[in-house]
């Protein structure tokens, strides 16, 4: 490949994205894929660090990596060009996305679709070993919605609310408060996001996030404080907030959950989730001079 080069960016221009969603387009219509990217990261970088890498031929964009932070854990995914494949561009990226990992994160997870075969085999060709997958899920417009009550509320999360929503989430999943300030702060200033805080006779019992594209939404972020579990009351901050998309006329809903976790994979079958495609994810390892990482050609 003449004038062929790998560029970190700190920060994507609009010609940028431009490219990165024709490449996204093309790899997903060649194997019938639906790439996850976390595009809200990635049109808000704070510009103070690459975070975007960028592999060009002849000018034109064949290979792109995001690499994005959640707290000390970052994830990285691998597009590239279907003509471009095999010349060692995705490791070329992948090596870039580690060399930065390693002055920000302690833990970096490879993200692949399960149904792309070329990129399950890329993963295995390096060897490393899945160690959680995910369901993407959407909601079934023919579902049936379980009632709202009206017992629990949400409302409106403001930038107050900061040190609140942090501390729910914290406790909801079982984070440190420290980890989350920068995804709170992120949440809470991005005019595609929206927090609530959920409530009950007052109390604070829980938090749930949406995510808004042009007409879709995608729900994050949602936790409720242990010792309000089993009572059914995530079910009904779900279904409040699925409420809330609809009346907006917000479609397709989706959100992602462990598959492993089998009672929160059945608490979104129970609103009207089904599930779509799956995604896996592979740890790298950020030891100096791993294999399969910075070296490998």
């Amino acid at each position: 490949m003449p004038q062929q080069n790998l560029v970190a960016k700190d920060r994507l221009t609009p010609a940028d994205f431009v490219e990165v969603e024709q490449l996204v387009r093309l790899c997903n219509a060649y194997e019938g894929l639906e790439i996850k990217l976390n595009w809200e990261m990635m049109r808000t970088r704070a510009g103070n660090a690459p975070s975007d890498f960028c592999f060009y031929a002849s000018g034109s964009l064949v290979g792109y990596a995001p690499l994005d932070g959640f707290s000390d854990q970052h994830e990285v995914t691998v597009l590239v060009h279907p003509e471009f494949r095999c010349r060692g561009i995705a490791r070329s990226l992948i090596g870039a996305a580690v060399d930065e990992a390693r002055r920000r994160a302690t833990r970096l997870l490879l993200v692949c679709e399960r149904a792309s075969a070329s990129g399950q085999a890329f993963v295995a060709a390096m060897g490393a070993q899945r160690d959680f997958s995910e369901y993407h899920m959407q909601l079934d417009a023919a579902a049936d919605l379980p009632a709202v009550s009206g017992e629990v509320e949400l409302r409106p999360a403001e930038v107050v609310d900061a040190a609140l929503l942090t501390r729910l989430q914290a406790l909801s999943f079982g984070d440190s408060e420290e980890s989350l300030g920068d995804f709170v702060a992120r949440e809470l200033a991005s005019p595609h996001s929206r927090a609530y805080i959920a409530t009950l006779a007052g109390e604070p019992i829980g938090r749930i996030g949406v995510f808004l594209g042009e007409q879709d939404a995608y729900i994050r972020a949602f936790g409720v404080l242990p010792h309000y579990r089993g009572r059914g009351y995530g079910c009904q901050i779900l279904a409040a907030m699925v409420q809330a998309m609809l009346a907006e006329n917000r479609s397709p809903i989706t959100l992602d959950v462990e598959i492993e976790n089998q009672h929160a994979l059945a608490l979104y079958e129970s609103c009207g989730f089904r599930e779509q495609n799956a995604y896996d994810y592979f740890p790298l390892d950020l030891e100096p001079n791993a294999p399969g990482t910075k070296h490998v050609q």
